[in-house]
């Protein structure tokens, strides 16, 4: 895991004006019972090119060379103060590793908040199970199958969300502290997971992942412990 800060002020400020018009003065204190819609609605301004040539300029200013790496795009995410309470979004808050989810060993996840985050609204990892074995139920994941299914938007509890699944899980040692519009990059095969949002706001955060292609066709990457997923992100990767 690497933190550092960088030149996010211009995602972030891109990201707030709709955020305002969407849900109003105080985004993070929005309450309505159509939040997840709202949101979705912002993702879907933010689909657009004015927002992928801007995320494209900030990883060229970090230094990569995107005809290098098979990129994900940026994803919005919002998670309210007791969410972890509700049904169809228990799968948000299992511990897992995202190669779980048929992503590549050589995969580098890249998140920043919108504001401030601590213990209270974050997440948080099990550094010392990164090369460690865990009981999970990875074999269960078709990526071909999770897509057809409606992927991370469906709530449909047939499809199946891989967790670690001991029974005893103790809480992450390490949760992610940091302030608004710092990087955090970490491996897509640390084990962590989300954690309740006990700050009484909505926690507002950007992520991607990107694949750096000579190492994906070298077969470097972290240590593969545990899983057992079928299929790969990375037919869809080319944004």
């Amino acid at each position: 895991m690497v933190t550092y800060e960088c030149g996010t002020s211009k995602l972030l400020s891109a990201v707030a004006e709709p955020l305002l018009h969407a849900l109003g003065p105080e985004p993070r204190d929005f309450q309505g019972s159509d939040f997840l819609a709202r949101l979705n609605g912002v993702r879907e301004e933010l689909s657009g090119p004015p927002w992928r040539d801007l995320c494209r300029d900030f990883l060229t200013s970090q230094g990569i060379c995107l005809d290098e790496f098979a990129l994900d795009r940026f994803r919005l995410r919002g998670v309210a103060p007791g969410a972890d309470n509700i049904p169809a979004a228990a799968a948000a808050f299992y511990a897992h590793r995202d190669v779980w989810y048929a992503n590549p060993q050589s995969q580098i996840n890249l998140w920043v908040p919108l504001h401030d985050v601590s213990r209270q609204n974050s997440f948080g990892f099990y550094p010392d199970l990164f090369d460690e074995p865990v009981e999970n139920d990875s074999e269960g994941f078709d990526y071909g199958q999770f897509q057809a299914g409606g992927g991370f938007q469906s709530t449909a509890r047939t499809l199946v969300h891989p967790r670690w699944l001991a029974s005893d899980q103790p809480a992450p040692p390490y949760a992610v502290e940091l302030r608004a519009g710092e990087l955090l990059l970490f491996s897509a095969a640390h084990l962590h997971r989300s954690l309740p949002n006990r700050s009484g706001r909505i926690r507002f955060s950007l992520d991607m992942r990107l694949v750096h292609r000579g190492d994906e066709a070298a077969g470097l990457g972290a240590p593969n412990c545990d899983n057992r997923s079928r299929g790969s992100v990375l037919g869809d990767y080319t944004w």
